[in-house]
């Protein structure tokens, strides 16, 4: 699935400018999370505490239905990478072959 919309056209450019961005989580299948946060004046000032700060986490996973859900997804995501370790691992490079660099 693309990576797209209005959503990330203005996210990236605000991102490449080093700049702190909040954003909201979309089920693509049906517009915004259906859970809402059940206490949105502590979301609301915890976000804006961050913001204040230096030491943003890269993501920010608030309330125990959007944990639950990552765990699950965590779940599927590790059970598909044992379940195809083989096929994953046949594309790695031989011992004897140079790595690659990778960009920053």
């Amino acid at each position: 699935m693309p990576k797209s919309g209005i959503g990330r056209s203005t996210a990236d450019p605000v991102l490449a400018r080093g700049d702190n961005l909040v954003a909201t989580a979309r089920d693509v299948n049906g517009g915004l999370c259906r859970h809402r946060a059940r206490r949105p004046r502590q979301v609301a000032a915890v976000i804006f505490d961050l913001s204040r700060g230096d030491d943003l986490p890269e993501q920010l996973v608030l309330g125990s239905d959007a944990l639950a859900r990552i765990a699950q997804n965590d779940v599927v995501r590790s059970t598909a990478a044992v379940q195809w370790n083989e096929v994953n691992r046949s594309t790695d490079f031989d011992e004897d072959a140079t790595p690659l660099r990778l960009l920053d």
